[in-house]
């Protein structure tokens, strides 16, 4: 399934061309703000760092540069069926998650798995938090909209999507829960030859978070 896909990060992390990289490979359309109309606050002015809120809004208004990559932004997260939001970033991005789950789009939030750093309860609002970009391959082709649980397998912490849930059904008394480890192919999930105790201890582990 091909879709057109918005990447919201920044210019300084080094991560973003790899991200862009793998999904267009996996055949996604790609919005890739360096190939936008863009510029450097310095190069309207060697002192922005320095510019009062006065200065700031009167250049956010009147500066034609500033307008055109605005609009190119805009225009693309209009465009894009998905928005991929990459950390480390900074106030554009954030907007830009925000802005797209608002209007209804799917949203990723990509993590940095190396960074240690204060939570954002927001992050909430996207339909996955995702440690690998493989996860967030595997959750734009499911078509799903999933959510991350950190569970115990094999004496590890490891994170696991819910692809479904379909609740407790008490007339059942049944539970009926699909997942997968984030990151792991199809492949390399049978590959773990999973006994049915530990199926079900993870089973349970993702069941009870209901009563959290």
């Amino acid at each position: 399934m091909s879709l057109d896909i918005y990447v919201a990060s920044s210019f300084r992390n080094t991560r973003q061309p790899e991200v862009v990289r793998r999904l267009r490979e996996n055949g996604h359309q790609v919005y890739d703000f360096h190939d936008a109309p863009g510029f450097h606050w310095r190069d309207l002015d060697p002192n922005w760092e320095q510019w009062t809120a006065k200065e700031m809004r009167f250049i956010l208004n009147n500066d034609p540069r500033v307008r055109a990559a605005y609009e190119s932004d805009k225009a693309a997260l209009d465009w894009c069926d998905a928005v991929v939001y990459v950390l480390p970033c900074g106030k554009s991005a954030s907007l830009e998650l925000g802005y797209a789950a608002g209007v209804g789009k799917r949203t990723a939030v990509l993590l940095d798995p190396t960074a240690k750093g204060e939570p954002e309860t927001m992050f909430k609002l996207a339909d996955i938090i995702s440690l690998t970009i493989d996860g967030v391959l595997y959750w734009l082709e499911s078509g799903a909209r999933m959510n991350d649980v950190c569970i115990q397998f094999r004496g590890h912490e490891c994170w696991v999507i819910i692809d479904f849930d379909g609740g407790y059904e008490p007339d059942t008394n049944a539970h009926v829960i699909e997942w997968h480890f984030d990151g792991l192919t199809a492949e390399q999930h049978d590959a773990l030859n999973m006994t049915d105790e530990e199926d079900q201890a993870i089973y349970e582990q993702l069941a009870a978070r209901e009563q959290e």
